[in-house]
């Protein structure tokens, strides 16, 4: 690529730097740069902060004329001299609107004691001309605390015959951290899946006589996954288009959970947005999707801000006494109407930026909001089995730390102020400027468990990236999704995953979710399916052994079992929920009958595992050192998987030979008798190692 120029930077450092505005920084100088690959530098040093990030700011004109569908490459170098971390936000802006043209990047942070590169790539999307109100300006922004920092290398340019792939290539804005397939994470997520996202179902086939049936066939075929894997979509989408168009069918094959985008919310509850909402159409559609096994989760109960409240309430300002019995009636009359059949309600919505309902309601709205307490609770006595849910989008998809806090602090204060709050729902709305690797994604989940100890379920997934349709974008798209999820679905604290925006526009870049609107599968969608219903998906078979058993290490969910003997086939429903001790099964074959099955996990889908990323150990291929103990499966070493095949086999009272008789006298050392609580002792030691 031969065809470019530089508008800003190149040759001209020092004089890029001296015509740059400053806004409220009055701390800052052009000094020579160390150890840069550059000359010189702006030093700034932010003082004191404002009301506004962006009062502590510094920004320059684009010089010359772009035409709309240049390809313009932004870098620039970030220097901590503290050592502690520091924050700049870049933007290039176009007047009159200030039209983003990098889509706000977020924040982007450096620390220790080197230069930390930032690359950003923008095709102009409208025609900038100098000194006229479409002009447009490189920004950078410093308020987000006290700090120093050195700002170098600030370069733009035009690229005018550089096709997408390279500027993509150049530029490494389709990256994030851990993304290459050989990245260490990928190792430590599938044993934290197998830790617990998989357990062990074993199956006992017996005759109608009560003894075992050895050599029959058994197919093992999941049905529904236990944790939660979700899509949003209208109502209009499932009632008025019937149930047999493609995308209802891939909605309920490959998700288990449909939440509705717009339907409950209290204006459309209300009548407000016209007659394409309606009671019967929202009580119907629910009614569709739990005949074909499906959960739904209500969304929202209560938005504290008066721009999502019914007209009728926008009209009673003046009277907050009125608004809190309003809300309350509101509460009991949604919760109370889809009882026993909305499994999850988002209680409230957004509290960090929709507050000025809770500020009129408590006296401290924002940093005591005693009335979200009361909504949780009205929820929780109307249908005490319903799960509550905080929602917001400060954890997620957004560079915002004040939002970050406050998402984790008023989760914190529900619960600590007795609040029946189940989950946090956290939003993940990405952009290429707010994208975070799969460790990230595990240091997060980490810390807002240590905050409240709550499960988290990402509410609102959505990625948009441009209009483009190449197979960069493309792939960019599977891969991030495919490692989200993955992160996700391995951390013991993460709950489900809900993928929003679904009606996207096949043919075309206009798409963000995991459907287009025809029902087939965007590039993210694709993803998420070869997880879900391939990898993730469980269907073994094989025969029963001598002692009619048969065992499937397989993923948590529902399952159907059909057992074959003799030309005559049965078939049996269990679930699998228990990722910690084995789940037991026992079935009755009765080729004259329908038979019977007992055992297996209760109906109760149970909470979150629950733990961090940081402090997991995998227990699979561990060594136990200390009291000698059976090595069951004579691999070399002994596992959990050991110990537990000791105990089922101790308790079934294992004939003497057998392999259970032989790994309690070596457990022994002696030979000499083995009580349960020996046993229980080996494990609670190994697990504590």
């Amino acid at each position: 690529m031969t065809n470019y120029d530089f508008i800003i930077g190149g040759e001209s450092e020092e004089e890029t730097y001296r015509s740059f505005r400053f806004n409220k920084l009055s701390d800052f100088q052009v000094v020579d740069a160390v150890d840069a690959p550059f000359e010189k530098a702006l030093n700034i040093k932010v003082t004191q902060l404002y009301e506004y990030d962006y009062e502590n700011s510094t920004s320059c004109d684009i010089p010359v004329t772009l035409h709309a569908g240049e390809n313009v490459w932004l870098r620039f170098y970030v220097k901590s001299m503290t050592g502690e971390e520091v924050k700049t936000c870049a933007a290039i802006k176009q007047l009159p609107d200030y039209l983003d043209w990098f889509g706000w990047n977020g924040t982007r942070t450096a620390e220790g004691d080197g230069w930390t590169r930032f690359d950003f790539f923008a095709k102009v999307p409208e025609t900038s001309v100098p000194q006229t109100d479409s002009r447009a300006f490189l920004d950078f922004v410093f308020g987000y605390g006290l700090q120093h920092l050195q700002l170098g290398g600030i370069t733009v340019v035009r690229f005018q015959d550089a096709t997408d792939m390279q500027i993509d290539a150049l530029s490494g804005r389709l990256d994030y951290e851990g993304r290459e397939p050989d990245a260490a994470w990928r190792t430590q997520a599938q044993q934290m899946i197998e830790e617990y996202r998989m357990g062990d179902l074993e199956l006992t086939v017996k005759g109608t006589d009560g003894q075992p049936l050895s050599g029959a066939d058994v197919k093992v075929e999941m049905t529904k996954h236990l944790y939660t894997f979700g899509a949003a979509t209208n109502v209009s989408n499932l009632v008025s288009a019937g149930e047999n168009t493609e995308f209802y069918e891939t909605l309920t094959d490959l998700f288990n959970t449909v939440v509705f985008s717009n339907d409950l919310k209290w204006p459309a509850w209300e009548g407000d947005w016209g007659s394409g909402f309606s009671h019967a159409r929202s009580e119907e559609a629910v009614d569709l999707l739990l005949a074909d096994n499906m959960d739904v989760i209500g969304h929202v109960l209560f938005w504290p801000s008066f721009n999502h409240t019914p007209n009728y309430i926008k009209a009673m300002q003046d009277d907050p006494e009125g608004i809190r019995t309003e809300i309350a009636q509101h509460i009991r009359e949604m919760v109370s109407t889809f009882r026993g059949k909305i499994s999850a309600w988002d209680v409230v919505n957004e509290a960090y930026d929709n507050n000025e309902i809770t500020q009129m309601l408590d006296a401290d709205g924002i940093n005591d909001p005693k009335s979200l307490v009361d909504w949780f609770q009205i929820a929780h006595e109307t249908d005490p089995n319903c799960l509550l849910t905080y929602n917001d989008y400060g954890m997620f998809g957004t560079s915002n730390e004040k939002h970050y806090e406050y998402m984790r602090f008023i989760t914190q204060y529900l619960k600590e102020n007795g609040a029946p709050i189940d989950l946090i729902g956290a939003q993940a709305y990405f952009s290429l400027g707010t994208i975070v690797g799969p460790e990230e994604v595990w240091r997060r989940l980490d810390d807002y468990q240590a905050a409240s100890g709550l499960p988290v379920k990402i509410s609102e997934f959505n990625l948009k990236c441009d209009s483009r349709m190449d197979e960069n974008i493309q792939a960019f798209q599977y891969d991030f999704t495919r490692d989200f999820l993955t992160a996700l679905y391995a951390h013991p604290n993460s709950y489900g995953f809900v993928g929003w925006g679904n009606e996207g526009k096949k043919g075309t870049g206009d798409y963000n979710g995991l459907l287009y609107e025809d029902g087939t599968l965007t590039p993210m969608g694709q993803a998420m399916y070869d997880l879900v219903k391939g990898e993730w998906w469980t269907e073994e078979s094989g025969t029963t052994d001598a002692d009619g058993r048969f065992h499937v290490f397989g993923t948590l969910g529902d399952y159907k079992v059909t057992v074959t003997k003799d030309g005559v086939s049965k078939e049996f429903a269990v679930r699998l929920y228990d990722h910690d001790d084995p789940v037991q099964a026992e079935i009755i074959f009765d080729p004259n009958g329908e038979g019977s099955i007992s055992g297996g996990s209760p109906d109760e889908k149970p909470a979150a595992v629950g733990g961090t990323a940081s402090g997991f150990r995998p227990s699979s291929g561990s060594t136990v050192s200390g009291d000698t103990v059976g090595d069951v499966n004579e691999d070399g070493s002994v596992t959990l998987q050991d110990l537990m095949q000791v105990l089922q086999l101790y308790k079934s009272g294992a004939a003497p030979g057998t392999a259970g008789e032989k790994a309690v006298a070596v457990l022994d050392g002696n030979g000499a008798s083995v009580s349960l609580q020996d046993l229980m002792h080996v494990v609670n030691r190994y697990l504590n190692q």
